[in-house]
């Protein structure tokens, strides 16, 4: 048996050896074809970051017409950078110096949004994936030579929520080794983003490792679940029990504490976050007030202290916010465990109004606030900044002469300020209206303003106002204090008294797709032209006792609505008198587009009023709007306000322009 098979065995052999000479007689040799290898072009080297932090863009796209580099945070950018294409199809743009930081950023290519091919850093968002760019140079978050903790990505199943969920953890350096307890830091993200971002675009995990290596923070756990519990649909109303406050008593904080070597007392215990986790924070602390030592809210506040609730209106019979919490806010025994609440907002930062009323209530309340107004606005950039602050505070006595120092509000408005609401003034009326669209096909909400004294017995005039991208029809009223800034103007009989229309600049029957940027959303904002003329002034006209002539018609807007403004004003002279635009956002066509004939336009208008801060990221397309209308001889106002694309200009254009109004004036 044993020597049958050996004769088979070198048969075959032989066989095979013949048919292998056989076949190398007659071909040519092989060489293995490389794997995942397509066609060859340009090499590509993107992001490149230089020495002196200018960072240029790359991709490559030949058969592309336009690319654009979008990105959040980075100066300069705004809604869009454009690219410039060279022989090969490589699309390339250079920004800078840029300040040391991460940026998001992606590529628009002939209307598709896509991250960089060759950028193997990302960045989480609660909806998509942004390609990352890290430029060095900053000594609190740079990657040092340091020990350094880790960032896991952990997965756990919410009874509460019936599914699995995830979160990322940080353990500091030397906690694999499994020896003593530490203490926890909840850390939670803002509404467009998810339980990655602290740790990407937010540079958590170096920013602790180089606080902990320097003494300055606690060896701590940081845990980073995500704030999402179900769709996110930006501005519709909030249930009444936060589902994700559930998960996170319920789940978040029994996985956590059961399965690291955390402590578990309150003294051991923070929780903070940014924007919406700012707002979460707030809610855990009111609610559950008796787990927490630490509380920190960045860039944030009650968001109802400026009359919103969840993006609606409250109805005059529901308890507000401070009403709902008042035994948690009174109650004396609960405070005394709280060593720290702090508060941090950019004076730049559209809820820059919202955090002040927020700390003005809570120290009525008796809580001891720590406040500091920053520079700069609703970015990455300054929670960044705000984690580093916060972080060293945490699990420590907090110095007496500190606490002294923070007995009076910083920053408070003085009682004259032309933005805060007097006492012992008339007021006017401020209602949500519904009404059906025929260009969407839906019902649709506007906010009406009625001046104080309003009667059917008498005609007003009617200024529509514009929100910008990524707010509603509440905006203006919510965070930009109209209502109050007229009321004041009245007081001081500085204004013709008129009526302000604040309609939703967005016209679609569906919500708006979570990057506010895709270009179904801006088309949103094209379509509202025939909405406002068709169906928002119509309905307006024949509800409200106005003078229904464009002698007696205004439009204005701020950012996107401030492009709206002049696009559909310059284009409608027939309807409007009276046009303005804050801050215009790229939307805007070019004056000498929108402007055939200038003599008409002069005729015509009896105000043309262009604006922009001198630190917004968007003054190119005012200035070139102003300096094209210079050009031709147009006549309009030119003004240009101390700061950036942010509320604090944009209310003093509402304050300058209403007093131009329907006054018996040329420009």
């Amino acid at each position: 048996m044993n020597a049958r098979k050996r004769t088979i065995s070198i048969t075959a052999v032989a066989m095979l050896t013949a048919l292998a000479l056989s076949a190398a007689t007659t071909a040519q040799p092989v060489t293995e074809r490389p794997r995942f290898r397509g066609p060859m072009g340009p090499r590509v080297v993107s992001p490149e970051v230089s020495a002196d932090r200018h960072v240029t863009f790359r991709v490559l796209a030949p058969k592309a017409e336009a690319v654009r580099l979008s990105g959040t945070d980075i100066p300069g950018v705004g809604m869009g950078a454009d690219m410039t294409k060279d022989p090969n199809g490589l699309w390339a743009v250079t920004l800078g110096p840029l300040d040391a930081g991460a940026y998001r950023y992606n590529f628009n290519v002939d209307g598709v949004s896509v991250i960089d091919p060759v950028n193997p850093s990302v960045s989480e968002s609660n909806s998509n994936v942004w390609s990352l760019v890290y430029v060095p140079g900053s000594d609190f978050m740079d990657t040092k030579d340091v020990p350094h903790g880790a960032v896991a990505e952990v997965t756990y199943y919410s009874k509460s929520l019936q599914r699995f969920r995830r979160m990322h953890v940080y353990t500091p350096p030397l906690y694999e080794l499994g020896k003593g307890r530490y203490p926890i830091f909840y850390l939670l993200h803002g509404a467009f983003d998810c339980d990655d971002s602290w740790t990407s675009v937010g540079r958590a995990g170096f920013i602790l490792d180089n606080l902990i290596a320097a003494s300055k923070a606690e060896p701590m756990v940081v845990v980073m679940p995500a704030g999402h519990a179900g769709p996110f649909n930006f501005g519709q109303p909030l249930p009444k029990v936060d589902p994700f406050i559930e998960d996170f008593i319920r789940d978040v904080m029994p996985y956590v504490e059961n399965t690291y070597r955390v402590y578990t007392d309150r003294k051991n215990r923070a929780v903070a976050g940014l924007s919406m986790g700012g707002g979460h924070t707030l809610t855990l602390l009111v609610s559950h007030m008796d787990k927490f030592g630490y509380a920190g809210v960045f860039s944030s506040g009650v968001f109802e202290l400026m009359g919103r609730r969840g993006g609606a209106a409250s109805s005059d019979s529901s308890p507000t916010w401070e009403q709902q919490h008042a035994e948690s806010l009174n109650n004396a025994e609960l405070k005394k465990g709280l060593e720290l609440l702090w508060f941090a907002t950019g004076k730049e930062d559209f809820l820059i109004e919202t955090t002040r009323r927020t700390v003005d209530m809570l120290r009525k309340h008796g809580f001891r606030v720590f406040y500091e107004e920053t520079e700069g606005g609703h970015t990455w950039i300054n929670w960044r900044k705000y984690l580093n602050e916060f972080a060293p505070q945490l699990f420590k006595p907090v110095p007496p002469e500190k606490a002294e120092s923070q007995l009076a509000a910083p920053g408070k408005a003085e009682p004259n300020s032309f933005d805060v609401v007097r006492d012992k003034i008339e007021r006017g009326k401020v209602e949500t209206i519904k009404y059906f669209s025929k260009t969407v096909g839906v019902e649709r909400n506007m906010v009406v303003y009625t001046p104080p004294g309003y009667s059917k017995d008498a005609k007003y005039p009617v200024l529509y106002l514009l929100h910008g991208i990524g707010d509603n029809e509440t905006g203006w009223t919510r965070t930009g204090s109209a209502d109050v800034i007229l009321d004041n103007l009245y007081a001081d009989k500085k204004i013709t008294p008129m009526i302000v229309v604040m309609p939703n600049g967005r016209a679609s029957a569906g919500p708006p797709s979570a990057n506010i940027f895709e270009p179904s959303n801006i088309e949103a904002y094209a379509v509202f032209e025939k909405d406002l003329l068709n169906d928002v002034i119509p309905y307006i006209e024949s509800h409200y006792s106005v003078k229904a002539d464009r002698e007696h018609r205004a439009l204005a807007g701020l950012s996107m609505g401030g492009g709206q403004s002049l696009n559909f004003g310059l284009k409608n002279l027939d309807v409007f008198a009276w046009v303005g635009g804050f801050s215009s956002a790229p939307n805007t066509k070019p004056a000498r587009e929108l402007i055939a004939e200038p003599k008409t336009v002069n005729d015509k208008l009896r105000l043309l009023w262009i604006s922009c801060g001198d630190r917004d990221n968007l003054m190119n397309v005012s200035r070139s709007f102003h300096q094209d209308l210079m050009e031709m001889n147009v006549s309009h106002v030119w003004h240009v306000d101390s700061g950036g694309h942010t509320w604090p200009v944009w209310k003093n254009d509402l304050y300058l322009i209403s007093q131009l109004l329907f006054q018996d004036r040329k420009n």
